[in-house]
């Protein structure tokens, strides 16, 4: 969305770039007001996969010039309990322009949080959430998986 508010404000307004831009933030917009409809929360009451929970933080990490914070960068939280109504579910989620991520409305349970699954992480660490609590879990060099890991792999 920044994208495209950045093309609204600064192309001309009568230019095609500017014209797409609003049609899109529009749609966009509208969306939004549609998914945060009571409608949308009353069939959300109805799914199991649907909790009270949440885990929220915000992403840093140190390239030897201090801690930055890591922009739209991928956080995963997938269950990792056998039982329970989080069992098999995974989430996805990106950071904010300032490094901020959130898992809402999750299931309580035990979750991994990590950011790749397919090369090597930065982060692996367990997760408890317990009903109705939104966990605050910052992600920096302190708890990356050269100080902590609590999913290593077997050798």
């Amino acid at each position: 969305m920044r994208e495209f508010q950045w093309v609204v404000d600064h192309a001309a307004a009568a230019s095609e770039e500017a014209r797409v831009a609003r049609e899109w933030l529009d749609g966009a917009n509208r969306r939004s007001v549609a998914s945060s409809r009571p409608t949308a929360d009353a069939d959300a009451a109805k799914d199991e996969t649907v909790g009270e929970s949440g885990v929220h933080g915000r992403v840093v990490w140190d390239e030897g010039a201090g801690a930055t914070p890591l922009l739209r960068f991928q956080v995963h939280l997938y269950a990792v309990g056998e039982t329970g109504a989080s069992k098999g579910m995974s989430y996805h989620v990106r950071t904010d322009r300032e490094g901020n991520y959130k898992f809402a409305r999750i299931p309580a349970g035990t979750y991994k949080l990590t950011d790749t699954n397919v090369l090597t992480p930065k982060w692996r660490l367990k997760v408890e959430v317990r009903q109705g609590e939104d966990a605050l879990i910052d992600l920096g060099p302190e708890n990356s998986v050269k100080m902590r890991d609590d999913f290593p792999k077997p050798s």
